[in-house]
């Protein structure tokens, strides 16, 4: 594992929770036999199979001239202008204010946009981060590489996850300045946070840190005037990042738009042409038909977000085995399911074991250490997509209430 500082929030503290590796890699290879040979039962984490909303927009996209794919559409020195301004009520709805045009950057992924501001921060000499658990693991890897020193701050699930105005000793402990990396919703869990929470914990950080807060799935629409009160109690660098259609699994449109105060735009544009790159003719296509199509983009969100909660019932109206429970669902279209695995034995015997289980299930799993879910050493937590055919919810639930039974008869009660 890489040496992480670890922080806690005063109740992941009283909880005794740890961070687990990231073995995403380990536990992926563990199941790819049944991935290539293409004979699981159900991928709850949607991997490999289609998992998209049910309703769609779907623009007829022409390429009108050759000179749409010989221009080198970076979002730097005004040559994305035009597209912003005539996007721009469609980006005020998504971000749920008024804006102008100068406050957007547009980049491929969400990704990249993480990256610019961290090279922008490094270059002013900002050396440290703290990552909220659980957090997105591409933000951690590029952290690493740029050398960054690296704080993960354990949330409980007491607290839904996320750091209030108690833990900001803790983040002070720190050597300011630095970055602060949030997520809404929470990463891989689907959760809102407390906006009350949120002002407190936005009121007391150092005016030099940076915020990050990284919406790439969500599909807020409209007016949001409570959340943009607590965002503007804060004194430092702000950075929202939202995916045009992240929240709608169509990973084909790369376009995420990134909101910053208008100072920071020149930082950013001396990386945005090293580390983005052109925004491909496709998606800029898209992103100008939805700007005209508002209203159907606002039916695709609200399409989307039925959808999940409705698959989110069907799984808890199949969870039979009450060792399985479900992480509530308010946005995006991931959440995560909790294993208890028993209180007794060590945790990685017993995991492996459920692991082992799951394979002759034919259930591949993404677990949580990948997604640095603070870890109590008892529960394993499995990650779902809502987003799956109304079969594959069925066949999820069905084998995980038999593999967690096995474990329990086969393995667990040998323990004791």
């Amino acid at each position: 594992m890489n040496s992480f500082a670890i922080i806690k929030t005063p109740l992941a503290d009283e909880s005794c929770l740890t961070l687990c590796e990231d073995d995403y890699y380990e536990v992926w290879n563990y199941f790819s036999d049944i991935v290539k040979r293409r004979v699981w039962r159900a991928l709850p984490a949607g991997i490999e199979t289609p998992a998209s909303p049910p309703k769609y927009f779907h623009p007829d996209i022409i390429i009108s001239s050759s000179n749409e794919l010989h221009t080198y559409n970076t979002d730097v020195r005004g040559r994305l202008d035009d597209v912003k301004e005539n996007a721009l009520p469609l980006f005020c709805n998504m971000l749920g204010k008024q804006i102008n045009k100068e406050s957007i950057t547009l980049y491929p992924s969400s990704t990249q946009a993480i990256l610019s501001i961290l090279i922008s921060k490094k270059q002013k000499g900002v050396r440290n981060i703290i990552f909220e658990a659980p957090c997105y693991f591409g933000g951690i890897y590029q952290a690493v590489f740029l050398e960054m020193k690296i704080h993960i701050l354990l949330t409980s699930q007491d607290e839904q996850y996320e750091a209030g105005v108690d833990s900001i000793a803790r983040l002070n402990s720190v050597d300011a300045p630095y970055v602060l990396m949030l997520t809404e919703p929470k990463f891989g869990i689907g959760t809102r946070r407390s906006i009350p929470r949120l002002k407190e914990l936005l009121e007391r950080l150092p005016a030099n840190s940076t915020v990050i807060i990284d919406e790439a799935p969500d599909l807020s629409w409209g007016p949001r005037k409570e959340y943009w009160d607590a965002l503007s109690v804060y004194k430092g660098d702000l950075y929202r990042i939202r995916g045009l259609t992240k929240g709608l699994a169509l990973n084909g449109v790369k376009i995420s738009i990134l909101h910053h105060s208008e100072e920071v735009k020149s930082a950013l544009s001396s990386t945005h042409d090293t580390i983005s790159g052109s925004l491909d003719a496709y998606s800029l296509q898209y992103l100008r038909k939805i700007a005209v199509a508002m209203e159907e983009y606002s039916d695709m969100a609200r399409s989307a977000v039925n959808a999940v909660k409705k698959n989110h019932m069907l799984l808890q109206s199949l969870i039979t085995n009450r060792s399985i429970k479900l992480s509530k669902i308010e946005a995006g279209y991931f959440g995560l399911i909790k294993i208890d695995l028993g209180e007794d034995g060590d945790f990685q015997p017993k995991r492996w074991a459920f692991l082992r289980f799951a394979k002759e299930g034919r259930l591949p799993l993404v677990t949580g250490e990948s997604l640095y879910v603070p870890c109590d050493l008892r529960h394993e937590w499995v990650r779902i997509n809502y987003f799956l055919p109304e079969s594959e919810i069925i066949e999820t639930a069905m084998a995980l209430n038999e593999i967690v039974t096995r474990y329990q008869e086969e393995f667990y009660t040998k323990l004791s």
